[in-house]
């Protein structure tokens, strides 16, 4: 810390808090103190204007949509079949479980 000292000039800032305050893994955190609560509270009593207003609820949709089918073959076919690959689940095997299977174990 002498390098960092002597380039500052002598003027290291303090910590925020003590370090007796800080908590540790082990111990729950420290509440806010009233200054920095002051402060935050503050900060939220600040006006930037009005608030703003929920947008619009549309209960049925617009006319005119195109159907389903004409907006899923305006995809490229590579992004579709990528799309399949990755999000498809496919059945390579078909096997017969048994009833112990199917029942939880429990020990």
């Amino acid at each position: 810390m002498g390098e960092l000292e002597r380039r500052l000039g002598g003027a290291v800032p303090a910590p925020a808090r003590p370090a007796a305050e800080e908590a540790s893994e082990d111990s729950p955190p420290s509440l806010p103190t009233e200054a920095e609560e002051a402060a935050f509270l503050a900060e939220g009593r600040r006006d930037d204007g009005p608030p703003l207003a929920p947008p619009p609820v549309e209960t049925a949709a617009p006319a005119g949509l195109p159907p389903l089918d004409d907006l899923v073959r305006r995809i490229p076919g590579e992004v579709r079949a990528a799309l399949d690959e990755l999000f498809r689940a496919r059945f390579t095997t078909v096997k017969r479980a048994t009833e112990g299977e199917l029942r939880p174990q429990t020990s």
